[in-house]
């Protein structure tokens, strides 16, 4: 598990109302790697692309964008451009340091109702450029000081803010947290597909393995194997039947690791092969 900006900074705190600017780059593939924002974070990337999995939806994205995600439980996998690179500035600021900005600027802070964890913006010239002046800074031997930390992140603030308006940073102060049971439902349900497990979903909905599985059982009445299984099969017979898509399109589609497991799951749950089952829905 990844903890930011903390693993940036020996594990010490970052301080209420400060700020932290790191470049990072990769060369190691990376798949739902669980990170934990500790602060808010902007993700703009130089190289590669970046998918970023929240606990009720899937982000990808390249470097012609950029993201603002909200503290929180993330599964972040990176994937190298053409020339074998993943690079990337990451602005971390907590929401003391967003209340400073938004008072210094004489921003407006209205109720905000959208609970979404993340923005993504479209780059312009200026940011680009705003980015790219950072580069020197980061590459030095010098540590980035905390005075032009801050003027670099009040500028890319203010043109986000320019160009998109002041509301487009107010999902960063919502603190409303949906009824527990709601929230765990949704996670489960959007996510029925992707092939995740079951440490990785205990992770999206933040609790320990054994607590997510009794809170499981509690909420859909069966283990997380067999109520994932039994919707990923009944999609998959909803497919064969409608979409006339094959079984070595389908499997994957569901969520399932390999064709073999794919057709002895649905046998069992059917009593047919998926062939089987496809041929006879067409003569019905």
């Amino acid at each position: 598990m990844y903890r930011l900006p903390n693993l940036f900074l020996n594990n010490e705190k970052l301080q209420p109302s400060l700020c932290l600017i790191k470049y990072y780059d990769n060369t190691s593939p990376v798949k739902n790697a669980k990170t934990v924002m500790e602060t808010n974070v902007i993700s703009f990337l130089l190289k590669g692309e970046k998918q970023i999995m929240l606990p009720n939806q899937k982000i990808s994205f390249d470097n012609s964008s950029f993201i603002i995600l909200k503290k929180g439980h993330y599964l972040i996998s990176e994937k190298k451009s053409k020339s074998g690179e993943f690079k990337s500035i990451l602005l971390f600021f907590d929401i003391d340091f967003l209340f400073s900005f938004y008072k210094k600027y004489n921003l407006p802070i209205v109720n905000n109702e959208k609970s979404s964890g993340f923005r993504v913006f479209k780059k312009d010239n200026l940011l680009n450029a705003i980015a790219e002046s950072l580069l020197p800074y980061l590459h030095s031997d010098v540590e980035l000081s905390q005075e032009i930390c801050r003027l670099k992140l009040e500028e890319i603030l203010l043109q986000i803010v320019k160009k998109n308006g002041g509301d487009s940073l107010l999902f960063l102060f919502n603190n409303v947290i949906s009824d527990r049971d709601i929230q765990f439902q949704k996670v489960i349900e959007e996510n029925i597909f992707n092939n995740l497990t079951m440490n990785e979903l205990s992770f999206l909905c933040n609790m320990s393995p054994s607590t997510f599985r009794r809170h499981f059982i509690k909420t859909f009445k069966k283990s997380p194997a067999q109520w994932i299984t039994q919707k990923r099969l009944e999609k998959a017979a909803e497919l064969l039947e409608f979409q006339k898509m094959s079984a070595t399109e389908v499997y994957l589609f569901v969520g399932f690791d390999s064709l073999s497991g794919f057709i002895q799951s649905f046998k069992k749950q059917f009593g047919l092969t998926p062939k089987q089952y496809q041929m006879q829905k067409m003569t019905i």
